[in-house]
């Protein structure tokens, strides 16, 4: 498949790319490099206890947060923000990179989702989903069921296309949620932190990504992200994790695991992603987390990071 040739004043191709936010209409915006970006995501959230399918298509790339890898150890990386910085990148532009400035795109649609390979909430085995102000929702009976499928079978999308971007079908593999084996998650100094949990039946059908934050109320100063296969364990060094908490800590540190599976369609590289997500709260011993200054020890107040702290 490929994108349709459309004529504004000269022959140019569309990107895709996934988001989450309405915008009205169907817009025909054209680029000029013939690339295609998008991401369809069904995501199964443990937190809430829910699935959500989500897409929004855009003519270029969504400009991303640039990170510094500081180590990395295995499968594991240390990461810290980096500050960047442009000279003037004008209107409907973003820096995202030392003098390397991004446009802002617009969306587009690719006409009527079929979704196959699920249950939705209306116990059909097929959704159809329309783009409604450039975003694509479900309506509430074909919403997906909390979790909408078994592991190991297969969903598709497929796209009717429309004047602007040629239709196309996308698979992945399903997969189910986590559960983890560990009975809590400690960062003692030194040590390593071996998390288990249920693998997947075909690991190779899936991933695992872990991520560790333990900044993140008042800004997140660095993190941890692990890719790692689907097989049951994954151990994250202590030197990783004792960097980490150089950079500074807040309360209610957390890990967030995600399982992963991936489908593409070649011909315009617009992507298919299932993802199932659980959050974890890490105990780090001299660490106190808190809401309320009561919930802190006598001569300690409940700081604006959320980890109690000295009277000062």
């Amino acid at each position: 498949m490929s994108i349709r040739t459309v004529s504004v004043t000269m022959a140019a191709a569309v990107f895709l790319l996934f988001g989450s936010c309405k915008e009205t209409g169907n817009p025909t915006q054209v680029s000029t490099d013939g690339k295609v970006y998008g991401v369809f995501s069904v995501f199964i959230d443990q937190v809430s206890n829910r699935t959500q399918f989500t897409g929004k298509l855009y003519d270029g790339p969504i400009p991303n947060t640039v990170w510094d890898t500081v180590k990395v150890i295995g499968e594991c990386k240390l990461f810290a923000p980096k500050q960047s910085t442009c000279q003037n990148c004008g209107t409907g532009y973003v820096c995202v990179d030392d003098n390397n400035c991004q446009k802002e795109p617009d969306t587009i649609t690719a006409g009527t989702l079929t979704v196959t390979g699920w249950e939705n909430k209306g116990a059909t085995a097929t959704s159809t989903i329309e783009a409604t102000n450039g975003t694509y929702m479900p309506t509430l009976d074909d919403r997906p069921k909390n979790p909408p499928f078994s592991e190991g079978e297969t969903m598709t999308i497929t796209a009717s296309g429309n004047e602007v971007v040629a239709g196309f079908t996308i698979s992945a593999k399903t997969i189910s949620p986590i559960e983890v084996y560990n009975d809590s998650i400690v960062m003692n100094p030194g040590e390593p932190i071996l998390l288990k949990w249920k693998a997947a039946d075909n690991p190779d059908n899936s991933k695992m990504k872990v991520v560790i934050d333990i900044s993140y109320h008042g800004g997140t100063k660095a993190k941890i992200e692990c890719d790692c296969r689907d097989d049951g364990e994954l151990e994250i060094p202590a030197v990783l994790l004792d960097s980490l908490k150089s950079y500074g800590m807040s309360g209610h540190p957390k890990m967030e695991l995600y399982r992963q599976s991936f489908g593409t369609d070649p011909g315009t590289g617009v992507e298919v992603k299932i993802e199932a997500f659980m959050l974890l709260w890490i105990k780090i011993p001299g660490l106190i987390s808190c809401s309320v200054d009561s919930q802190c020890p006598d001569g300690q107040v409940c700081a604006g990071d959320q980890r109690c702290r000295e009277v000062q």
